[in-house]
């Protein structure tokens, strides 16, 4: 296909996402990050605050990889070398989690179609394209995931937004983290749709007697001693 045909096809899908709304965000978007500037910032230096200390870094829950790109872009930036593993269905909620939000959290029945429209192939293939390296990505329901097998861990982003990944998660992870390592759990904010996050975060730091810290408006922050 010769370089101004391929251009003029370009221009007539984009011409048309932009009339129909037919795939606009996927085409049209220039900030896809689920995280303001403030709060990427905040991620970064959580990632430069453990550099130095033992294990890989996770993230629990990474859609399609925005944030997983600009992570690991700013770690080979900062030299930081690291495994960087980034865990996901790739395929939306699991099924027994949303029904746990809509029947005990009076939530809408339509969290089951959230970011279902996912694939880890497609996953990895985004990640390829953007010349993000040495991501290890791997498929789990993350609630049953043996976190022994990536121990020790120095970084946790957990963002799996409801109540029982969140709840089953924070326990395991927390023991596979070296002293002086961070979790951050995203979402701790109240009365939204993802608030379960919150909930479980709370009662977490409560059964260790800890106090929550709540960064950027969103982020709850666990530092293990």
């Amino acid at each position: 296909m010769s370089r101004n045909l391929k251009s003029h096809i370009i221009s007539l899908c984009r011409d048309f996402s932009m009339k129909t709304g037919f795939m606009e965000r996927m085409t049209f978007s220039v900030y896809d990050y689920m995280f303001d500037p403030q709060q990427l910032f905040f991620l970064t230096n959580c990632l430069q605050e453990t550099a130095n200390v033992k294990g890989c870094c996770i993230e629990v829950g990474c859609a399609w990889g925005h944030t997983t790109a600009f992570m690991k872009k700013w770690m080979d930036v900062q030299g930081i070398e690291k495994d960087y593993i980034a865990l996901d269905t790739f395929s939306g909620f699991v099924a027994g989690d949303t029904e746990y939000e809509v029947k005990y959290r009076s939530k809408v029945q339509r969290l089951d179609r959230e970011f279902s429209f996912n694939k880890k192939t497609w996953f990895d293939h985004s990640l390829k394209l953007s010349k993000v390296e040495s991501v290890t990505s791997i498929q789990t329901d993350v609630s049953n995931f043996d976190f022994d097998k990536v121990a020790p861990i120095s970084f946790c982003l957990l963002d799996v937004d409801l109540y029982l990944p969140t709840m089953k998660c924070l326990p395991n992870i927390y023991r596979n983290m070296s002293d002086g390592g961070i979790i951050v759990v995203d979402d701790c904010r109240v009365d939204n749709i993802w608030d379960g996050s919150m909930q479980a975060y709370q009662e977490f730091m409560a059964s260790m007697s800890a106090p929550q810290r709540i960064e950027c408006g969103k982020l709850g922050v666990i530092t293990k001693t």
